[in-house]
């Protein structure tokens, strides 16, 4: 049983799919880390054993971002718009939709998190 940062792999999917599931690996993340490994495709996690377990631990631990820093990336980003004053940057600040959406009818959500976040202060 794979157990990384205080979760395990779902033994009923396949290897590639299954390592989605850990923060910050995608599909493609997945499918380097099983080619690095040299893991072939139709793998599923029940057939490896405990070398390959630590081959893709390690893996992980070190050719992966971790949470914490993902956020701290995000953010830092998130923040140097905000100081370019750029067009994405003051949709930050205003809190409406960053990617162009439609703020007439749509844009709810966004809107609706604003207001809660008023209400608390």
């Amino acid at each position: 049983m794979l157990l990384f940062r205080n979760k395990s792999l779902p033994n009923n999917k396949e290897l590639r799919n299954s390592l989605k599931s850990f923060w910050g690996i995608g599909f493609w993340k997945s499918s380097i880390i099983c080619a690095r490994l040299g893991i072939s495709y139709p793998s599923f996690s029940p057939n490896l054993n405990l070398y390959y377990y630590q081959l893709i631990i390690y893996t992980m631990k070190h050719k992966v971002i971790s949470k914490s820093r993902g956020v701290k990336l995000i953010l830092d980003r998130i923040r140097i718009l905000k100081d370019l004053k750029t067009y994405r940057g003051l949709c930050h600040i205003q809190h409406l939709p960053v990617h162009g959406q439609r703020t007439r009818t749509n844009a709810q959500t966004r809107k609706r998190q604003r207001m809660k976040n008023r209400k608390r202060k």
